[in-house]
């Protein structure tokens, strides 16, 4: 049973192009998306502005409103793409796929239409002898909650809205996107979700892009890079191995 994971598509149309190709050569049974689908743009640049205190902003932002039929485009274009790979296929949305709804939106279409392609973000999905569940966007120490411009929870949150794991008899595979913080300390703010749910998989991005795999106690956690520079993971979800692919290797 492997699984690809994937993650930071950054709005790159060869990146998931490829998806079919790395399915059939991979010969993936189930994919595993982290989200950062959307490249983010101005939208991104007017939140920092906005951030900054320089420029204050009331939604509707006519620079998000510009961009949204664009990334409503792309955001289309990926979930037909999933649709059509053959096998179930798990997402939850990252940092840049915002405004949220505009996310939710194509997701929640393709999933009645298409049916193996579910949204697990606070949603938890059965798939074989696992739950698959997430909790999608940056997730940061700060008391912050954005999802018009970029989209971003407290920790606390995603603590609190993960709870209802607990009501499983099957072991998780959990889902995140990233955490805002250089790579250490990602660790602790991932490990700490953890040691509290005990999920067999967990796979999560890295601010810094990075392909790697670790053991925190009985958990294997997987992280796959960026799949706009060409790098990707497979995961046996029995034999519990993973095969990391490197940009340009």
């Amino acid at each position: 049973m492997k699984a690809l994971v994937i993650a930071e598509i950054r709005g790159n149309r060869n990146a998931v192009e490829s998806l079919r190709e790395i399915i059939a050569a991979e010969q993936a049974d189930v994919l595993f998306c982290l989200g950062s689908i959307l490249s983010g743009g101005e939208r991104v640049n007017r939140w920092r502005t906005v951030r900054e205190g320089s420029e204050p902003v009331t939604p509707p932002d006519p620079v998000v409103l510009e961009q949204e039929k664009e990334d409503l485009r792309f955001l289309d274009y990926f979930f037909d793409t999933l649709a059509g790979l053959g096998v179930p296929s798990f997402h939850v949305p990252g940092w840049y796929d915002a405004p949220a709804r505009l996310y939710w939106q194509s997701a929640v279409n393709h999933e009645v239409i298409a049916g193996k392609v579910q949204g697990v973000h606070l949603a938890p999905a059965l798939f074989g002898e696992w739950v698959v569940a997430g909790f999608g966007g940056r997730i940061v120490e700060a008391e912050s909650h954005e999802d018009y411009y970029v989209i971003e929870h407290p920790a606390w949150e995603a603590e609190f809205g993960l709870n209802f794991i607990r009501r499983f008899d099957r072991r998780p595979i959990l889902l995140f996107h990233e955490t805002g913080l250089p790579h250490e300390a990602m660790h602790r703010v991932i490990d700490h979700f953890i040691k509290e749910f005990n999920p067999q998989f967990a796979f999560v991005t890295s601010p810094d892009g990075r392909v790697e795999d670790r053991r925190v106690g009985r958990t294997l956690v997987v992280t796959p890079g960026r799949l706009a520079d060409g790098s990707y993971a497979v995961v046996d979800l029995r034999q519990e191995t993973v095969k990391a692919v490197w940009a340009g290797t």
